[in-house]
């Protein structure tokens, strides 16, 4: 949970200094070794970090999954109207966290 928090704060800083949330998906982009988080393309694994962006311009949106070592999978997502939903699923069969929302 902590590692998508720290995301979300690199995502959207990176996102003012570029205009675009296209060129905020890597480790280079967002800095994340810095603080100790591990950027993804694919699948994260325990401790590891995926964003993918979506859209272009205005339309512009996010969703960054951060997989964490008791095997739940929290997302975030930022819908094109600036809306920021978290949810968080279990890994194995991707069904609700006991308490799906944090």
């Amino acid at each position: 949970m902590a590692n998508a928090r720290m995301a979300l704060a690199q995502v959207e800083a990176c996102q003012t200094q570029t205009g675009s949330f296209a060129k905020c998906q890597t480790q280079a982009a967002l800095g994340g070794a810095s603080a100790g988080i591990k950027y993804v393309a694919g699948k994260p694994a325990a401790g590891q970090v995926n964003v993918t962006a979506r859209g272009s311009g205005k339309s512009e949106s996010y969703i960054i999954r951060a997989a964490s070592a008791d095997g739940k999978i929290f997302r975030i997502y930022r819908t094109e109207g600036f809306n920021v939903q978290r949810t968080c699923i279990l890994a194995a069969d991707r069904s609700p966290c006991p308490v799906p929302t944090w």
